[in-house]
């Protein structure tokens, strides 16, 4: 029985932050926003997030496969991880792994000392990722505006 051995390239994560980058973005949050979250609301939205924080293309070798955001959530210390995506051809690789260990480093480089995002329950996928990297259910979240409540999960850094 022959058994297929995925390797999966570099995984960096690039600031996005001219509009061809960011236009990117929008693209990854059209294709995959619906499927698991909310995603960015909409053109404003992402720049309100890009004014307030920073968004990542997550490159694997030299392609772009994902998406993450990273900015302040208001607390002293606390970094807020959204939006987390990365194309389902190429989920299951450690690609969504790396860019959360990735965000981490950036995290600690910028001085923040702890680490929260919202998950929806039904994001199994997502939620291993978190949970391989640290990360603890701490309570639960509709905030969001959708009706749809969140788990909450942090981690120190």
């Amino acid at each position: 029985m022959q058994r297929e051995i995925v390797v999966t390239p570099k995984v960096s994560l690039v600031e996005a932050n001219n509009k061809k980058d960011l236009a990117t973005v929008l693209m990854f949050n059209s294709l995959l926003g619906s499927r698991t979250h909310v995603g960015f609301r909409d053109e404003n939205d992402m720049y309100d997030v890009k004014n307030k924080g920073t968004i990542f293309l997550i490159k694997a070798g030299e392609e772009t496969v994902g998406t993450v955001s990273l900015m302040s959530d208001g607390k002293e210390g606390t970094a807020l991880v959204r939006n987390l995506e990365v194309l389902q051809e190429r989920q299951g690789r450690g690609i969504g792994t790396e860019s959360v260990y990735l965000l981490l480093d950036v995290m600690r480089e910028r001085g923040f000392k702890k680490a929260m995002l919202r998950v929806r329950p039904g994001n199994k996928r997502a939620r291993h990722v978190y949970k391989k990297v640290g990360f603890e259910e701490i309570g639960k979240d509709n905030s969001v505006g959708d009706g749809v409540e969140r788990l909450v999960m942090e981690k120190r850094l």
